[in-house]
């Protein structure tokens, strides 16, 4: 979830709010990651989670960082709307993906063959385009750039990333609500340093430092920083909130023709939603209230959450379980074997173990090591 062009706010009326670090400025520190959030973004880049959360892992670690991924649990009442939009969405996808397949010849796919599967297979898709003609390898990319809205993560694909991170050694939190107001809250205090995420209501949330471009490709990191938000558009933390609001979030509906910066003119001139509606929507005021407004919900899960326990473990790497990562390496990664070799010369160094000089994925026997790859 997110907060609707925040961040074009920020540039315009907090632009101190925002820097570019290198990774390196954040050594020492911990994170919270809101882990559903990158499963997504490892699909939708690279059709493979398993490999994203290997990269972002080894990036937090090489730089001395305690990555803590946190998984959503169930989403509050007032998400309702949202997800119900989606759905939607998802629906008008199927229907484009239908009347581009009606309208043009890709018979050379079988009926009964599963397109999300073809997608997500580098080896079947290579097979699959040097049989399309020209015209028809055009047809499939627009299929294929559809598709990537109608990514699904299901419970086995969170429960083997979750298998992953535990091989690795890092910290695992599963959240009885989303991931989002607990990774919030575990920097409001102090567990963490900062929220990994890419979604803007985590400011909203209260968490004190937001950290974009965190998935592990990017040698800068984006940093935004509440306490400055605050500062300079010299705001409370309460009229920030109904900043966000107005804006729109995944909590409540929108005011018609209430973008950001008029949403930011109003509570500077006004100060709280209440003044607003009682000024510009009541009495035959320009602007209509939505009967899904209930800003009033909206604002307490900002900013009174309460996690069902507090009793949270000092984060700690711990000791890695190679046996584990050779299993789902050898299922499910599309790295080289050398690469993974690499990597786990490195966790034997990080946790200061002898590197062995001879390796069983330099050998001529990689394929019978690792099979066909799903």
């Amino acid at each position: 979830m997110g907060v609707k062009q925040l961040k074009k706010l920020l540039t315009k009326y907090a632009p101190s709010s925002i820097t570019l670090r290198d990774i390196e400025y954040y050594k020492g520190k911990k994170f919270a990651i809101d882990a559903n959030l990158f499963m997504y973004r490892f699909y939708y880049n690279h059709g493979n989670y398993i490999d994203g959360f290997t990269n972002q892992v080894f990036y937090f670690l090489k730089n001395n960082i305690i990555p803590v991924y946190i998984f959503d649990g169930k989403p509050p009442a007032e998400k309702t709307r949202v997800l119900k939009e989606r759905t939607e969405k998802k629906k008008k996808v199927y229907e484009q993906i239908e009347n581009i397949l009606e309208k043009n010849d890709l018979s050379i796919i079988q009926k009964d063959e599963n397109i999300s599967e073809i997608l997500q297979d580098e080896e079947l898709l290579n097979e699959l385009l040097n049989k399309l003609e020209p015209k028809q390898k055009e047809v499939f990319k627009k299929i294929e750039e559809l598709q990537k809205q109608l990514i699904y993560i299901s419970k086995d694909d969170i429960e083997k990333t979750k298998e992953l991170l535990n091989y690795l050694g890092v910290p695992v939190i599963q959240a009885y609500s989303e991931a989002d107001p607990l990774c919030s809250y575990l920097c409001k205090n102090g567990l963490v340093d900062a929220v990994v995420s890419e979604d803007m209501d985590i400011l909203a949330s209260g968490s004190s430092l937001l950290l974009r471009q965190g998935d592990g490709r990017n040698k800068q990191i984006e940093e935004y920083n509440l306490s400055i938000i605050l500062n300079e558009m010299k705001f409370t933390m309460n009229q920030f909130i109904d900043l966000c609001i107005l804006c729109g979030c995944d909590y409540c509906d929108t005011i018609k023709n209430v973008g950001p910066i008029s949403a930011y003119n109003f509570i500077k001139e006004y100060g709280y939603i209440e003044n607003v509606l009682e000024i510009k929507c009541n009495n035959g005021g320009k602007y209509k209230i939505p009967n899904d407004f209930n800003y009033g919900k909206a604002r307490d899960l900002f900013l009174n959450y309460e996690p069902k326990t507090n009793d949270f473990e000092t984060f700690t790497i711990k000791k890695y379980n190679i046996d584990g990562l050779e299993n789902l390496f050898s299922k499910y990664t599309k790295f080289r074997p050398e690469t993974i070799q690499k990597k786990f010369d490195f966790l034997k160094k990080y946790h200061g173990e002898e590197i062995e000089t001879k390796s069983k994925y330099k050998t001529s026997k990689i394929e019978d090591f690792f099979g066909k790859k799903k």
